[in-house]
């Protein structure tokens, strides 16, 4: 597998999300967002999502269809709070933006909030709270996802993968950067998995709720009534939380 610098791939990612239709803006916050995350070892949410943004742009990708060149709107705003419809915008970008307004209305009250509704998949959260890490800030995100879970005891995919990050200020030491979902793995891990042929056990559930390695099993998508396999709670699993630390 050919190796590229940082430098190079954003070379090759403007031409080509250029190509897809994509603007400078879009371009800008999303890649940035893919390095940030490969950077910090999650390619799953990296450069590893790169195949998926591109459909997004071209013929809709497992995650929707982004509305090349849109505009977001601002539907309520206060000195404290901000809420912004995406409209289907690139996720990256609106994120990156309401990101900003937050940090600067919190910089004015001490505290702020927003809301983003109708955007398309903004990738790490852990970028997001890094930015606002930086600003000498507490942050807290929240997203939501398709359903990827059963409840506890349940078979059916019935709750989101609800992936949450958590960001802490530490003076001079590192910051921590709290980045992750509420299941076993993620789409993207399985996928990894599935590519290498080896699926570790506790990840992945049959139809009978029981952990399984089988393959065959795993399909992308599905909602509550799936039974082509679910991905386990954090409940029923004995995985570590991931840190994820900025590079200095």
């Amino acid at each position: 597998m050919p190796n590229v610098t940082v430098d190079q791939f954003r070379t090759i990612a403007d031409k080509i999300f250029k190509t897809a239709g994509a603007t400078d803006r879009e371009i800008g916050a999303l890649v940035d967002a893919l390095v940030w995350a490969s950077l910090h070892g999650h390619d799953t949410h990296g450069l590893g999502h790169f195949p998926m943004y591109v459909r997004g742009y071209t013929t809709g990708g497992p995650l929707g269809t982004v509305k090349k060149g849109g505009e977001y709107r601002i539907v309520n705003d206060t000195p404290a709070t901000v809420a912004i419809e995406a409209d289907w915008c690139l996720g990256h970008y609106v994120t990156n933006e309401a990101t900003d307004m937050v940090i600067e209305k919190a910089k004015k009250t001490g505290i702020a909030i927003g809301t983003v509704a109708n955007c398309t998949h903004n990738g790490a959260l852990g970028f997001y709270a890094n930015k606002i890490v930086d600003n000498d800030m507490v942050a807290l995100l929240f997203t939501c996802s398709g359903a990827a879970s059963p409840p506890w005891g349940g078979v059916d995919r019935m709750l989101g993968t609800n992936p949450l990050a958590v960001g802490i200020p530490a003076k001079d030491e590192y910051p921590i950067i709290i980045d992750m979902g509420t299941s076993s793995t993620t789409w993207a891990g399985l996928n990894l998995h599935r590519r290498a042929g080896n699926l570790p056990p506790n990840l992945f559930l049959n139809e009978e709720g029981e952990s399984t390695t089988d393959l065959s099993l795993f399909q992308m998508g599905g909602g509550p009534g799936s039974m082509k396999g679910a991905m386990a709670n954090m409940a029923t699993t004995t995985r570590a939380t991931p840190f994820s630390w900025p590079l200095r």
